[in-house]
Parts: structure tokens; sequence; C-alpha cells
């Protein structure tokens, strides 16, 4: 069995945490994270997002898929990692990553028509 398939392996039998074994292979040049804010047409205030851009995507001309990710606070670091890994092996386009940062879980995720719903009885 190869070695990807044995990391790829890994990471569905060890859930989230098989992730760090995909850090463990060099991967070549990485994506470069740069934070941004902005506000938000919502009463949630400021907003901030972090993106990651592939390598050489300053001096690129060609259009690139793009993943929102949202939870983007906790989750964006491990998940750069992976498309980076993905990527330098050919099995993914190169991505944008963007990391959308709760501000208020419960306003960000749930859907206008629900506010107020709570499936819990009082």
């Amino acid at each position: 069995m190869s070695v990807e398939k044995l990391l790829l392996l890994a990471m569905v039998t060890l859930g989230g945490a098989g992730v760090g074994l995909l850090a463990c292979k060099p991967a070549g040049a990485q994506s470069r994270i740069r934070p941004h804010q902005f506000i938000s047409g919502t009463d949630s205030g400021p907003r901030e997002v972090r993106v990651a851009v592939p390598p050489g995507y300053e001096a690129s001309t060609i259009g690139y898929p793009v993943i929102y990710l949202l939870d983007g606070g906790s989750n964006l670091e491990h998940t750069v990692q992976v498309v980076d890994y993905l990527a330098a092996q050919s099995r993914i386009p190169e991505l944008i990553v963007v990391a959308v940062h709760n501000v208020n879980r419960e306003l960000d995720m749930t859907p206008p028509w629900m506010k107020g719903f709570s499936p819990l009885p009082p």
C-alpha cells in the first residue's frame, strides 16, 4: 500500500485527528493567509475573514475555485494544510480558502425565517 493511501486511510479512520498526519509529508510551497475586515449588512457589526491564497496568486491571471469555510476561526489552519497537500499531489486544483469567523453563532448559523425558533421545549 502506498504512503499516500496509508495517510488517507489514517485520516478517514482517525477523523479530524488524522489531518495532522498529512503535515508530516512536505507539500512544497504553502498558501499565505491574510486577515480582512468588513462591515456586515446585519446587526453583527464588523466581521473578520481570513483568506488563504495559493502560492503565486499575486502574479497569476487565472481564476481559482473558492471554498467558504464556516467556523473559520477554528478550522482554517488544518483545512489549508489539507488543501496545500492535495494540490501538491495534483489531487485537487489550487484553491482560495475564505474562513468566515463567527461573531454570534445563533445569528450566523440560523436562517432568517427561523429566528426565535427553538427545538427544545421551554
